[in-house]
């Protein structure tokens, strides 16, 4: 609250600022005063189209998509008023009337593109047909008002023409139907917003008003009709950053806020999930250790081992999401240290004969693949204990992980052990542990090749996709 106090207040500071120093300048020369006024509002105007240029791709609502685009040739046309009016002897050949007549373009555009805006309020627009339609009009305008073939509204030495005075009315009435639709439409518009709108308006009322009375165009009522203008553009300007930035922005502001907050949320419930399915895995573990100390048969003992190895595999895995900051991947390597350090354990004549080495630095992996290859790493360290160092001191496994080109996975897992027996056809032979394997792969759409010698060992090498 107190920040968007302080945004207030920077605004109507650098506002009073800005009016002072053209105030000062009404005070030293009109011309001067005249050119900075109407400068201001060009500014104003050209930063409403910068805005809604910046922003149309978001904007639905027609109301701003034309007043927008409209006030495009609304500054087009201050500025033709600014540079032709009396004294600046920029275009030759012309008098007053000219001036006023950008004057009365200018205004009248402004009064009709709010009355179409309130029409297309919360509905869609087609924005490039009303560029092309706005462009004929003006180019239809000058050529009209530079071949003298537009209506007289200022002569020399009498004034303002009775056309005038009757045009600057009419404009008067297009505002006041434009008050009565923005509060009609109040429902459909922010209080802030509507506030600024109306206020606008009713300073463009008096402004008008003022510039029916004055007879020299540097007479007071031409200068207290400037600096009502000067407020009106200050506050639809206002109107339409509060819709067009500040609100935008505070809505995304809070939809971030909201956004982070469940995605908290759910990281939260994400790792409490990862938490209980880890110990519901070690409940079941437990469970199994149990019923193992009543199997007296070793192969069944051993069955159970292994069951209750696979289980691990796989906790270890949610132990790893659990203690993650990133939910959606693991880094492998620390995985396989966890992994080898429970198979180890199951095997404790042979934990410190045998030396693992372990390179899959920078290497994650999604739950998807973490868990079938964890299963596969599994089966093919826990063979290797249980096989491939039978009456040795001492022993190698190495598991390598790279990423190829990008899009595989290269996976080497090789021991210096004796290998498989001579009678043993990796291709024919059926194991639960090989069918594993080769099923898991299947699930990873991996490739694996397997080779096996009896004095270099056993050698997997498993290529995954990205």
């Amino acid at each position: 609250m107190e920040k968007k106090y302080g945004i207030i207040v920077h605004y109507i500071l650098c506002f009073l600022l800005s009016f002072l120093f053209i105030f000062i300048a009404s005070l030293y020369n009109y011309l001067f005063f005249h050119a900075l006024a109407e400068i201001f509002s060009i500014i104003i105007a050209f930063t409403i189209y910068i805005i809604f240029l910046n922003i149309h791709n978001f904007i639905k609502n027609g109301f701003f998509v034309i007043i927008g685009i409209s006030f495009l040739f609304i500054g087009f046309f201050d500025i033709l008023h600014t540079l032709s009016y009396t004294g600046m002897n920029i275009f030759y050949g012309y008098d007053t009337n000219l001036t006023i007549s950008f004057w009365i373009v200018g205004r009248l555009l402004e009064s009709l593109i709010f009355l179409l805006a309130f029409f297309f309020i919360k509905k869609n627009f087609k924005k490039h047909y009303y560029y092309l339609f706005l462009l004929i009009i003006s180019i239809t305008l000058l050529i009209l008002i530079f071949s003298n073939n537009f209506p007289i509204f200022y002569i020399e030495e009498k004034g303002l023409t009775n056309l005038k005075i009757f045009t600057e009315f009419f404009i008067c009435i297009i505002f006041v139907i434009n008050l009565y639709l923005a509060y009609k439409n109040r429902k459909l518009l922010e209080n802030e917003e509507l506030f600024l709108l109306m206020s606008a308006f009713v300073c463009i009322i008096f402004s008008e008003l003022f510039f029916t009375l004055y007879k020299d165009p540097y007479g007071t009522q031409n200068l207290i009709g400037h600096y009502l203008k000067i407020i009106s553009y200050f506050l639809i300007y206002r109107s339409l950053v509060f819709k067009g930035l500040r609100k935008p922005y505070d809505q995304l502001v809070e939809n971030t806020e909201i956004l982070k907050n469940l995605v908290e949320e759910k990281t939260v419930l994400l790792r409490e999930i990862h938490h209980r399915v880890k110990n519901n895995l070690q409940n079941i573990i437990s469970i199994i250790k149990l019923q193992t100390m009543y199997v007296k048969d070793t192969s069944d003992k051993e069955m159970f081992l292994t069951i209750e190895g696979r289980i691990q595999s796989i906790g270890v895995i949610h132990e790893l999401f659990y203690q993650t900051y990133d939910l959606k991947k693991i880094p492998f390597n620390n995985y396989l240290v966890m992994l080898t350090q429970n198979i180890s354990s199951f095997f404790p004549n042979l934990k410190e004969k045998i030396n693992i080495i372990i390179q899959a630095n920078d290497i994650y992996f999604d739950l998807n693949k973490a868990v079938p290859l964890g299963l596969i790493m599994n089966e093919i360290i826990t063979n290797s204990f249980k096989h491939a160092f039978n009456q040795r001191d001492a022993g190698e496994i190495k598991i390598n992980i790279n990423l190829k080109n990008s899009d595989s996975y290269e996976i080497r897992i090789e021991d210096n052990g004796c290998g498989f027996p001579s009678d043993f056809d990796i291709k024919t032979k059926k194991t639960l542990g090989m069918e594993l394997i080769q099923s898991l792969g299947s699930q990873l759409d991996a490739t694996i090749d397997i080779e096996s010698n009896i004095s270099k060992g056993t050698f997997y090498y498993l290529k995954i996709g990205v």
